[in-house]
Formats: structure tokens, sequence, C-alpha cells
């Protein structure tokens, strides 16, 4: 992926060396046929939550279409938290 000054760790390789890179597409592609192990799962969400969708990062830069692109990012992320957290009992079941 290109760097982009404006858009800081948009590149993976700010934040994550070769192997891990390798082992976070194998760890996709196992939870895409459905055969990922526990600690492949993990590492999808984990990925996910932290640097594809930059969850825990400001959405606030100097150019607004930046901005713009880093808020949607962060929304995404922000309801994977969500559900992950949602308490599930506590919802009702539609009739």
């Amino acid at each position: 992926m290109a760097k982009n000054s404006n858009m800081p760790y948009n590149d993976w390789e700010s934040v994550m060396d070769k192997p891990t890179t390798g082992r976070v597409a194998i760890s996709f592609k196992a939870l895409s046929d459905g055969t990922a192990s526990e600690e492949q799962q993990k590492l999808v969400i984990d990925f996910l939550i932290k640097i594809g969708c930059r969850t825990y990062d400001t959405d606030w830069f100097p150019e607004e279409r930046t901005s713009c692109f880093a808020a949607g990012r962060r929304y995404v992320g922000q309801q994977i938290v969500r559900f992950i957290n949602l308490k599930v009992g506590n919802l009702t079941p539609n009739k």
C-alpha cells in the first residue's frame, strides 16, 4: 500500500513486519474458509480493531477529506467493538 503523509499508518509496514503481515493474511484466509483457530480469530479481530479501522486513533487531520475518511474507518471499528461488548442476554427476540 502506498504511503500517504496525510494519513499516518496508512501502510501496513509502518505498524507490522512481514512475518506478522503473513500471519494476519493466513488468519484472514482461514477465517474466510471457516477453519480459523481461536488464535487466528483473535488475531483477525485485533487487526481489524487496532490497525485496519484505527479505532483508537484520532479521526481529525488538517485536511477535511482525510478526516472524513478516518472518521468512517474508525466508525466501523467502533461498531465491531460495540457488538463484541453487547450484552446479548438483554436483547429481546423479534416476533
